[in-house]
């Protein structure tokens, strides 16, 4: 398996002189599937625009293996794609003339379109026109051109919606199937359930910028998180424990490896419970975080 690397470095970009994304940095490689999330209007579809090359950064630059969109133009736009949007499809076409129009640009066989409709289980209306598709059958196609391309980077822009029980499963198990592959593969998604099943990384987009991330393994762990109505009884607690943790204004966090350390915290707790608003135990998913982060 080839080692492909993303980088986005520190790239900014501006609208009519209001700031849209500020210091915007991602460094991934082969393999990966990575989540963003962020409420609706944070700047994920325009980070997701520049790193296909459909926008220009104010600054800053996306490179992947070294090499960038100014330089090498036709090899940046043939190794990431992003899945076109439903308002790109053209109504009068047939979802399999769109495939064959993909299979033409990206030089793929027959045989590729033949396995990616058989794939998605998409047969049955793929003769259709376009103007006959429901949204959740706009989203299969445009999913569907996407992997016909076999780009070595895929941006997916809410690449579950629209779609029933039963296609989010099977999507998933495709996605998952196309990282062992070795793609690099971003999704932007509302659906934080599904993310915390599929995605390898979750980032958090918020002030313009990546302000945090999260690994599929550390959602795995116990966390104790402790809204504090002082900063004198964090300071006692930091000094009564020796367990990993990050602390952010009055809210404490705490990694957890075995029960004896939640008994022993919790015996420590009921010395300040009174300097105490809010207490969290259990595994810290990925709707907790995004509440954590955004109030919403």
């Amino acid at each position: 398996m080839v080692e492909n690397t993303l980088v986005v470095d520190n790239v900014h970009f501006s609208y009519k002189k209001m700031d849209i994304l500020k210091g915007c940095s991602l460094s991934l490689t082969s393999g990966q599937i990575i989540g963003i999330v962020a409420p609706n209007g944070s700047g994920k579809s325009t980070l997701l625009n520049i790193i296909s090359g459909n926008l220009i950064a104010s600054s800053g630059e996306v490179k992947f293996n070294e090499k960038t969109y100014k330089r090498h133009f036709e090899y940046m736009k043939k190794s990431i794609v992003k899945m076109v949007d439903q308002d790109d499809l053209v109504d009068y076409m047939t979802g399999l003339e769109h495939l064959k129009f993909y299979a033409k640009l990206f030089k793929r066989s027959k045989q590729d379109i033949l396995k990616v409709i058989e794939e998605l289980d998409i047969k049955h209306y793929i003769h259709k026109k376009v103007n006959m598709y429901s949204y959740g059958m706009k989203q299969r196609l445009s999913f569907a051109m996407a992997i016909l391309s076999d780009a070595s980077v895929l941006l997916l822009d809410e690449v579950m919606n629209g779609l029933d029980p039963t296609n989010v499963e099977s999507t998933t198990f495709i996605l998952k199937k196309l990282a062992k592959t070795g793609k690099i593969i971003i999704i932007v998604s509302h659906l934080l359930d599904n993310l915390d099943i599929l995605a390898d990384r979750v980032y958090f987009l918020a002030n313009m910028n990546m302000s945090y991330s999260i690994k599929n393994d550390e959602r795995e762990k116990e966390v104790i998180d402790i809204i504090f109505r002082n900063n004198e009884s964090i300071k006692y607690l930091l000094e009564k424990l020796t367990v990993p943790y990050s602390l952010n204004k009055n809210k404490l966090s705490l990694v957890i490896t075995s029960d004896e350390q939640i008994y022993s915290i919790i015996d420590k707790l009921n010395m300040i419970i009174h300097d105490i608003n809010e207490i969290f135990v259990g595994k810290k998913r990925i709707h907790q975080i995004y509440h954590d982060i955004y109030g919403l």
